[in-house]
């Protein structure tokens, strides 16, 4: 396996932000993925009167999975759960941000749990894709 040299992997597009979480939010109900939290980075910077473009963060994941690498390296629960960044750009254009997991692999010495690694990317690549596909819902 090679390690990607850019872990930050990002996708745009023209769907609301809102839209957008909305999209992946029943994507993760629908793979029984756990959604343990919503960060509204945004929304944080106005109670403390600044002004930050929309900005969220998803923090997610499955318990099964992530406990059999941090059984490899209980270090690398300082990366999980695994998180989507969403925002807007000065373009008005909605990004969508994600680590490539299989960059932890080097980082922690995963070696017996290196396909979850990969697994967990090629989930992420393929949600992402399916959020933003205009006028497609989620069933």
């Amino acid at each position: 396996m090679s390690i990607p040299s850019d872990p930050f992997i990002t996708y745009s597009s023209a769907e609301p932000p809102l839209k957008i979480i909305e999209k992946l939010i029943s994507l993760f109900k629908v793979k029984n993925v756990a959604l343990f939290a919503t960060i509204d980075h945004a929304g944080e910077a106005l109670k403390k009167g600044l002004k930050l473009p929309y900005e969220q963060l998803l923090i997610f994941g499955d318990p099964k999975t992530g406990t059999l690498l941090m059984q490899e390296n209980p270090a690398i629960g300082i990366e999980l759960p695994l998180k989507i960044l969403v925002w807007q750009d000065d373009n008005g254009l909605t990004q969508i941000g994600y680590k490539d997991p299989t960059y932890l692999a080097a980082n922690y010495g995963i070696k017996e749990n290196l396909q979850i690694l990969q697994k967990m990317n090629e989930a992420l690549n393929s949600w992402v894709k399916i959020a933003i596909q205009q006028d497609k819902e989620i069933v």
